[in-house]
């Protein structure tokens, strides 16, 4: 995985090489294990607020998430339009557990449980590209969490990838 996302990001910094213009504000999808809505201020020249509302429906868990989060950028890398943010923030959701219980010969049972998940703290590590002569910015994060609340848990599987309009 750790390749994938070196070569992912030198190629972005190969193709795109022109200067980048800075934006205000993003809207934008954001795709990963789990799927939602993003938005994105700033406020100041290395700094932004991000929300992100999304949805995680799989095979073991079904319910919502909001998150905000506080990010910090820093512009020291050599590829023109290509930063790296860091940041953490707090999220509230509510997830039902699913799935089967039981072993070879012993049938299926299907299992359901209440409320899982509720509040939480985030933490935030990404690249960002804003393309060139284009509003679109890309980015690709990862995004450790702890939950707290009837499902004690660090979530480490939130990689994901967003495509934002910037104005």
């Amino acid at each position: 995985m750790r390749n994938f996302l070196l070569l992912t990001f030198l190629l972005f910094g190969i193709v795109f090489t022109s200067s980048a213009q800075d934006y205000d504000r993003a809207i934008g999808l954001r795709g990963g294990p789990s799927n939602g809505l993003n938005f994105k201020q700033s406020i100041g020249d290395d700094k932004a607020l991000e929300f992100i509302l999304s949805s995680r429906w799989n095979r073991h868990w079904r319910g919502w998430k909001f998150t905000g989060l506080y990010e910090v950028y820093r512009r020291d890398i050599a590829v023109e339009g290509l930063t790296w943010y860091f940041g953490g923030g707090l999220h509230v959701g509510a997830y039902r557990q699913w799935g089967y219980w039981g072993g070879p010969g012993w049938g299926n049972t299907y299992y359901y449980s209440d409320l899982v998940i509720g509040p939480g703290l985030d933490a935030i590590l990404g690249l960002e590209f804003k393309l060139p002569d284009i509003p679109l910015a890309v980015s690709l994060d990862w995004k450790p969490e702890i939950n707290f609340w009837r499902y004690n848990a660090f979530w480490m599987d939130e990689f994901a990838l967003s495509i934002r309009y910037t104005f």
